[in-house]
């Protein structure tokens, strides 16, 4: 809240009227068209057959905080579907996100990329979707 503050005084802002909103987005996705939202991906896959792969992002905790040895690592998983014959390989990625990442970030490849075929991706988005299911049979957080 002080950071805030200083924000506000730093900027000339004390004496506008500031408007605060708090929103509840918790059940945000209830109101989105399920079965408009399945036909547009449907609509986009059009290839038969996508290799998915994962991979990790690790990099150091941001500075600060004199106890940063005890801070964790931050972790992104990553998780990656295209075509199959159109798929990078883990040192492909790796070269192409190196300009990107920050300072002193690690990827970790998953090594479990399989291929998919796009009616059982779609199946599983389907149940994803309509069902709530976050974990289904080896594809996870899809």
């Amino acid at each position: 809240m002080k950071a805030f503050q200083t924000r506000i005084a730093e900027n000339g802002w004390q004496e506008r009227k500031l408007y605060f909103a708090k929103v509840d987005v918790q059940a945000c996705f209830d109101t989105i068209p399920q079965e408009r939202l399945l036909g547009l991906v449907q609509g986009i896959m059009e290839e038969e057959e996508y290799r998915v792969n994962k991979y990790v992002e690790v990099r150091p905790p941001a500075a600060g905080g004199g106890k940063s040895c005890l801070v964790k690592p931050i972790k992104r998983v990553v998780i990656q579907a295209r075509p199959s014959d159109e798929m990078e390989s883990f040192t492909e990625v790796a070269e192409r996100l190196a300009a990107k990442l920050k300072p002193g970030t690690v990827l970790v490849d998953d090594v479990v990329g399989r291929p998919w075929e796009t009616h059982t991706l779609l199946r599983l988005l389907k149940t994803h979707i309509t069902e709530n299911i976050i974990k289904v049979g080896g594809l996870n957080h899809l």
